[in-house]
């Protein structure tokens, strides 16, 4: 449902306003929802809700998937005229770049489907530090466990200066 509202002002101060509500629906629709953000090693369910307008019936939702694994990719489930019903799908997110899923929902002829994006990210808490002192001769830095650095994200950077007030 949408809303339309018109607001309207003359040039000798006459005002006026309406509004209307549209009403758009297919015969058969699903509505898929994902979380809003993916991470790496994440496990979630993606949820489709099927309504149908007019025929209450028996309806097969698949789900197809790429950048992401699906637990089972087909689900049956029954829908009352103008009764949405809910099935959802479980998802596994193995590793960080785009995913893809597109959830179809049959009803004898009638089908509507959707294609939903997301971008799996990795779970990174960054890490900073900084160090200051006094050396005439040498100094070392313990830089600590780096078995857990990501390759591509993130970066060592180093900088010296001869005051403590550089980094400000």
């Amino acid at each position: 449902t949408y809303r339309v509202m018109a607001f309207a002002v003359g040039a000798d101060d006459r005002a006026g306003s309406a509004e209307t509500q549209v009403v758009t629906s297919l015969p058969l629709m699903a509505r898929a929802t994902l979380p809003r953000v993916v991470r790496a090693g994440d496990r979630f369910e993606a949820s489709v809700v099927v309504s149908a307008k007019d025929t209450p019936g028996d309806v097969v939702v698949t789900a197809e998937a790429s950048g992401v694994a699906l637990g089972s990719t087909r689900k049956t489930l029954h829908v009352e005229r103008g009764v949405p019903a809910e099935t959802r799908f479980a998802v596994r997110a193995d590793r960080p770049g785009a995913a893809r899923l597109t959830f179809r929902a049959t009803m004898g002829e009638l089908t509507d489907a959707m294609t939903l994006t997301r971008t799996v990210v990795l779970p990174m808490a960054p890490e900073a530090s900084a160090i200051d002192g006094e050396t005439s001769a040498a100094a070392a830095e313990l830089l600590g466990d780096l078995s857990s650095i990501q390759p591509g994200y993130g970066g060592l950077d180093v900088s010296l200066s001869a005051t403590p007030l550089a980094g400000l």
